[in-house]
């Protein structure tokens, strides 16, 4: 066999060459490993571990709100799988604008997106970690389900689906956000009891779910689980589904509502259902609409507000309790900014003050009392609110440095203070959450923080928190999609 290898030594011993230098050398370096080449060096004797992997922990990151943090670990490894010390790492994210990266491995979440984070040394590269930013424009919590905006317009909705609101092209409930079928582009969307609408970019009105009265506004009662063009070919600014009808306000400034109209919440002056839009208030021009279950109310140009149908509770704020096919003024003459309507009562927002009118069973008008009232009565508390969201039997305001409260309904924790107690004065919110919007449901309220990070709280049947588990008092993190 050639002998091809050759070492030389000096010492007290004589020379060796060839295969008695290989034995005397491995005599002298007992547990380390080396190869000597023909006319080569030596690249793996002792102290000459080489860098050869990086790995990064954890493999992937999913952020639901922005500005929030992750740590990744680099960890270098030598040709035999063993962890170096003292190694430097380099770290970059291919998207910076989605989410930065540190020296020291800290990624932040910047927008939505998805984006590359490597370690390097020495040459070597890590395996990508993907890193997804994955956020919220806007939630609205329905009867069963809630349903959100992406800042792509790209609709989800989660919860209960008997009927197809979760409008996903097929039936069964989610805990988990689904994409809304049918690739449209979106400007709103709101959760309804039993359905849902929304509005694409141009202000064309779709609705999905239930419609057995008429409430998708398609001109059939027939179910719908993808999203359905209402007829008409109006062009509207806002839309807002109720129980089981829906009304819609155009650019004009006209409001136009179709379903069910057994108590004339449809403003037509009649008691029919419709399954297309008919025109609300004989002409009357209004800046917003809010639908509760069976009643209807808007204000008008100068904040003056209007209600009609059911008033069995006082809902429309006349100071009766007789219905009305068409809108009738609400009393005491305040100028709203805002007005929203739950099952049975409203609550209105003047520059400085919020009132509340209707049912009053589990102290959802706020005013520290369970009596019901057909005026608008002032919200207790003294808080300045910026806007309200009226549930089921719940109201919810938000404050200006983004604090919420809650009052009412309280038997599934939808007013989030960590308990079932029913409120009859506004109570905050706990989680010290900063939120941008509040939306009160049937048993369920959601709020989107300033990060757009969405939570939700109350009953979980169906899934509609947009996570696993039963119902909770307190804010609860919706799941990634």
């Amino acid at each position: 066999m050639r002998n091809c290898l050759t070492h030389t030594t000096t010492g007290p011993v004589a020379r060796f060459s060839g295969n008695r230098a290989r034995l005397w050398i491995m005599l002298l370096l007992v547990g380390e490993s080396f190869a000597l080449a023909c006319g080569g060096e030596n690249t793996s004797g002792p102290g000459s571990a080489v860098l050869t992997t990086i790995a990064v922990s954890p493999t992937t990151l999913t952020f639901t709100g922005l500005a929030e943090d992750a740590t990744l670990v680099a960890r270098g490894l030598d040709q035999n799988g063993n962890q170096m010390s003292s190694v430097t790492f380099t770290w970059n994210s291919t998207e910076a604008a989605v989410a930065s990266v540190t020296s020291a491995g800290v990624v932040t979440s910047v927008a939505d997106g998805e984006t590359l984070i490597t370690a390097s040394s020495g040459g070597v590269t890590s395996t990508p970690v993907a890193a997804t930013v994955q956020t919220w424009t806007l939630v609205s919590a329905g009867g069963g389900h809630s349903c959100a905006l992406t800042a792509a317009d790209e609709a989800y909705c989660w919860g209960e689906n008997s009927a197809g609101e979760l409008g996903t092209g097929g039936g069964g409930e989610s805990s988990t956000p689904l994409p809304v079928s049918g690739g449209l582009a979106w400007q709103s969307i709101v959760a309804g009891i039993p359905h849902t609408c929304a509005l694409t970019l141009n202000g064309a009105a779709y609705c999905w779910g239930r419609n057995e009265n008429g409430g998708l506004g398609d001109g059939t009662m027939l179910d719908k689980n993808v999203p359905t063009q209402v007829s008409g070919g109006l062009t509207f600014q806002s839309i807002v589904p109720g129980n089981f009808h829906t009304c819609g306000l155009t650019t004009g400034g006209e409001a136009y509502c179709w379903g069910l109209n057994s108590s004339g919440q449809l403003g037509d002056a009649s008691f029919t259902d419709r399954s297309s839009p008919v025109l609300a208030g004989g002409g009357m021009t209004f800046q917003t609409l809010a639908v509760g279950s069976r009643s209807t109310c808007g204000l008008d140009p100068t904040g003056v507000a209007y209600c009609w149908g059911a008033n069995f509770a006082g809902q429309l704020g006349d100071g009766t309790f007789a219905g009305s096919g068409i809108p009738v003024q609400v009393a005491d003459g305040h100028t709203f900014q805002s007005i929203t309507a739950g099952n049975s009562h409203v609550c209105g927002l003047t520059v400085s003050e919020a009132y509340c009118w209707g049912d009053n069973t589990f102290g959802q008008l706020g005013d520290g009392s369970n009596a019901t009232v057909g005026t608008p009565q002032l919200v207790g508390g003294g808080l300045t609110f910026q806007t309200l969201s009226v549930g089921f039997d719940s109201s919810c305001g938000l404050l200006a440095n983004g604090s919420g409260y809650c009052w009412g309904q309280n038997e599934d924790g939808q007013v989030g203070d960590g308990t079932l107690n029913n409120r009859s004065m506004p109570t905050a919110v706990t989680g010290n959450l900063s939120f941008q919007l509040l939306s009160a449901g049937g048993q369920h309220t959601c709020g989107l923080t300033t990060a757009n990070a969405a939570y939700c709280w109350g009953n979980n049947d169906g899934g509609k928190l947009g996570n696993s588990g039963g119902p909770v008092s307190t804010p609860q993190r919706v799941a990634a999609r």
